[in-house]
């Protein structure tokens, strides 16, 4: 069952958010240039997010979120603020923040154009607001507010923010409390009322009607009141929520606990991994006792299970489950086939399939390619990593040498301080990472000599922090 949660409908990086979010295209871009420019900007989080973000127009969420999870928790794991603002600014289409005195300068400017431009002022109050310039923040989110009155809500919750910053939050609670009784009649009003009434009170479920009655295409009423009806009609607060989710496409929490209600409530794990899903692409942190990332890999895993049980029954090869499969749904399909470890006597079909796999969309299929051709030292995996040295495509032929430095001795050494010199992220990412992982003392000569005329930030940054292990 879903517990009566308080909502914080106000943006965790300020205090109010305008977002035009589009999870996907009216026409997805090519995955192919996509995936080609995420090689070149491999250390650019806005090359992974914007494939990600294809991925989930394609109808290919699972890879989509093994490219966030990999982006996330390896490449940018030092670098979660400068990640999140890169989420918002290609899922929700917002401009980079810069609170900075140019910045500022800049709206001003504008502003002498527009002085009652809801936007303008709307960033100006953001600027005040991340500096802790409480004041001057109060200052503009009142003029917000005088400017338009009905449309005003999220600056009123700013503004109550503000002054709770201030130690005035008995008069930020009347100033919301003025707004409410001035807007009884709207959805939010309406709604705000209904919460403070008991959870098991008649009289919140026959407010929230009459606001659905008013309001029929606001999806919070719609949400409020499915939480309302949950224990005593199941049914119906279902048909409820789905129809939340689908009147606020942009809201996590929205979808996050739609996902929670069919999965306690209704026992049904597949139809709530898809808004696990929504809620997690929207926000990667998202948290509803338990964070979205968690419940995604725990039921895709299990829904992949199911499914290669089923394909299995149906007599599917594990060439066709690979093809056809979701990226969970490849990894339970090899890892059952060879019983959850590497064959150590690889056959030419095992080789061939692990080095198609190499080139996945999902690293965490990838990873699993590459650990395969690690424990392989034979004469078959040696000759397909010599030519996967060489392929066409970025992402097989940058994995690839890892067993080749592993495996080939001078041979993938040599490639490897090669490929220290690239101007393709991935291919030099991949070189030094596995040169220091994988290369031993030769490998980090290499990488000793390459650092000393090594001129990229970026690079030097990133050795600085293996050499320091």
């Amino acid at each position: 069952m879903v517990a009566d949660v308080k909502i914080d409908r106000v943006s965790k990086v300020c205090f109010f958010a305008i977002v035009s979010f589009s999870v996907g295209f009216a026409a997805p871009p090519s995955l192919k240039v996509l995936r080609k420019n995420l090689a070149r900007k491999f250390m650019d989080p806005r090359a992974h997010l914007r494939f990600a973000k294809a991925l989930v127009a394609h109808g290919r969420e699972a890879s989509a979120f093994s490219v966030l999870e990999y982006a996330w928790g390896v490449v940018f794991s030092r670098k979660r603020k400068a990640f999140r603002w890169a989420h918002r600014e290609v899922f929700f289409e917002e401009e980079p923040f810069d609170n900075s005195p140019e910045a500022e300068r800049r709206l001003f400017a504008k502003l002498k154009k527009k002085p009652r431009d809801p936007k303008l002022l709307f960033k100006i109050a953001d600027i005040y607001i991340s500096r802790k310039e409480w004041e001057e923040a109060e200052a503009w989110l009142k003029k917000l507010i005088e400017i338009d009155p009905k449309e005003s809500l999220g600056s009123v919750r700013a503004l109550r923010e503000v002054l709770s910053r201030q130690g005035r939050k008995e008069e930020g609670d009347a100033v919301l409390e003025r707004w409410m009784a001035a807007h009884k009649d709207s959805a939010d009003a309406m709604i705000y009322r209904a919460k403070k009434l008991p959870r098991d009170s008649p009289l919140r479920v026959k407010l929230l009607e009459e606001a659905l009655a008013k309001h029929p295409g606001n999806g919070w009423v719609h949400f409020y009141l499915a939480m309302a009806v949950q224990g005593k009609d199941p049914d119906r607060a279902e048909k409820l929520y789905t129809k939340a989710a689908e009147l606020e496409p942009k809201e996590p929490a929205i979808q996050g606990w739609t996902g929670r209600f069919l999965l306690r409530a209704r026992k049904k794990p597949d139809k709530a991994l898809k808004y696990y899903y929504k809620a997690y692409f929207l926000d990667p942190d998202f948290y509803d006792t338990e964070y979205a990332e968690h419940r995604v890999r725990k039921l895709a895993r299990a829904q992949a299970e199911r499914w290669v049980r089923k394909k299995k029954a149906d007599g599917w090869s594990l060439e066709r489950m690979v093809e056809e499969g979701n990226a969970f749904q490849v990894l339970v399909a090899v890892t059952d086939a060879w019983k959850r470890k590497v064959p150590e006597d690889q056959k030419p079909g095992e080789v061939d399939l692990m080095a198609r796999l190499l080139g996945h969309d999902a690293p965490m299929v990838q990873v699993m390619a590459v650990q395969a051709f690690l424990r392989w030292d034979g004469d078959l995996a040696r000759k397909k990593v010599k030519e996967l040295l060489k392929d066409k495509d970025p992402f097989r032929k940058s994995l690839a040498l890892l067993p080749a430095i592993k495996h080939l001795g001078k041979e993938g050494l040599t490639a490897a301080g090669k490929r220290l010199r690239s101007k393709w992220d991935l291919f030099w990412y991949d070189a030094l990472t596995g040169l220091a992982q994988l290369g031993g003392q030769e490998g980090r000569k290499i990488l000793e000599e390459h650092m000393k005329g090594e001129k990229r930030p970026v690079v030097l940054e990133l050795w600085q922090r293996i050499s320091r292990k």
